[in-house]
C-alpha cells in the first residue's frame, strides 16, 4: 500500500526540484517571483503556477494560482518582478515567439533564467496531439530562435537533447558532448533515433525596448487608475 502511495506522488517534472526551487515548503510567493508557465499537472510550491484555466487539455482538474494566456499581452505581472521561469511543452503553441520573448524580458529581472523544454521535431508524441495544432517545430540547434532570443535581451546558457524514457536518456550525454556532436546527431541520426525533447536554459542579460503593439503592465495600470 505504501509503495502505491509513493508512485502516486511521483511528479512528471523533468528537472530535480532541488536544482530549481530555492523557495521550499508551503510558503506563498516571494519577490522576485518564480513563474511556472503552462503548469498543467506540475504544481510547484513557492512558484506562481499559471495556465489557461483549472482544466488541462485532457479535461482533468488541475491546481493553478493564476489564469494566464501566453498569447495575450501584456501579462498580468509587473515589470522586473520574476527571476525564474519554467516553460515546458508550451512554446510550440505560442503564436509569436518574438513577442513572447519580449514579454519575458519585461517581467524578468536582469540575471533571471528561463528553463524551456519543447518536444523534438521528429518525436512521434508531437504528432499525437489532438487538442491543438503545434505552430512550431524545434531541433537542438535552432539558430533562428537563438537570434530572436538574443534580440530580446537573452543569452543561451545551455542547450541539450533529452529523452523522457530514462533508459533511452542514457544515450543523451553522448549527443550533448559538444555542439559538433549535436550537429552530427541531427544530420545523420535524428530521424532514425529521435530524442523526445530539447531543453534550453536562457538568461536575461539586458533590458530591451517594448514592442510597439503593447505597453508594459505597469504603465497600463497607471493609465487605468
Amino acid at each position: 500500500m505504501e509503495k502505491q502511495k509513493k508512485s502516486a506522488r511521483k511528479s512528471p517534472y523533468p528537472y530535480k526540484l532541488e536544482d530549481l526551487k530555492k523557495i521550499k515548503g508551503d510558503s506563498k510567493f516571494f519577490y522576485p517571483y518564480k513563474l511556472n508557465l503552462g503548469c498543467g499537472r506540475v504544481y510547484l510550491n513557492g512558484w506562481i503556477n499559471s495556465d489557461l484555466g483549472d482544466n488541462n487539455c485532457m479535461g482533468e482538474k488541475i491546481k493553478i494560482d493564476k489564469i494566464l494566456d501566453v498569447n495575450k499581452y501584456p501579462y498580468d505581472l509587473k515589470d522586473n518582478s520574476v527571476d525564474e521561469v519554467l516553460c515546458e511543452d508550451l512554446i510550440e503553441k505560442i503564436e509569436d515567439l518574438d513577442k513572447f520573448l519580449n514579454e519575458l524580458n519585461r517581467i524578468m529581472v536582469v540575471g533571471g533564467k528561463a528553463h524551456i523544454r519543447v518536444a523534438y521535431y521528429a518525436y512521434w508524441g508531437i504528432y499525437a496531439e489532438v487538442h491543438t495544432t503545434p505552430l512550431h517545430r524545434f531541433c537542438i540547434r535552432c539558430c533562428n530562435l537563438f537570434t530572436i532570443m538574443k534580440n530580446n535581451g537573452f543569452e543561451l546558457v545551455e542547450k541539450k537533447a533529452w529523452n523522457c524514457n530514462k533508459y533511452l536518456n542514457l544515450f543523451c550525454p553522448l549527443i550533448n558532448i559538444s555542439d559538433l556532436t549535436q550537429g552530427i546527431y541531427e544530420r545523420f541520426f535524428a530521424n532514425i533515433f529521435p530524442v523526445s525533447h530539447v531543453k534550453w536554459q536562457i538568461k536575461k542579460v539586458r533590458d530591451c525596448e517594448r514592442k510597439k503593439e503593447w505597453v508594459s503592465y505597469d504603465s497600463l495600470k497607471v493609465k487605468n487608475s
